[in-house]
């Protein structure tokens, strides 16, 4: 299961919580973060930060959407993926 909450909108410095949660074990992981960057159908680059305290830091993420002509080709890029000191089963 997913869930985002977008807090002021999908803006250039506007925040979001989301969870996921692991549906057969039942445990979640929690964060939120902001949007850096938002270039409607262009580019969307936003920062996470984790609830749990075994996943320190912060991860940037950066979506680029470019239209071809079968659709859209869609990269995406994470730097700073924390190591999980006591990762969930």
């Amino acid at each position: 299961m997913f869930v985002v909450n977008v807090i002021g909108g999908a803006r250039a410095w506007g925040k979001y919580r989301m969870s996921f949660t692991n549906l057969s074990s039942g445990k979640s992981h929690n964060f939120g973060g902001e949007y850096l960057e938002f270039l409607p159908g262009e580019k969307l680059r936003y920062a996470d930060r984790f609830d749990d305290p075994n996943l320190t830091g912060s991860m940037e993420v950066t979506i680029s959407f470019r239209k071809v002509s079968f659709g859209i080709e869609l990269h995406i890029g994470q730097t700073g993926i924390p190591d999980a000191k006591n990762p969930c089963p």
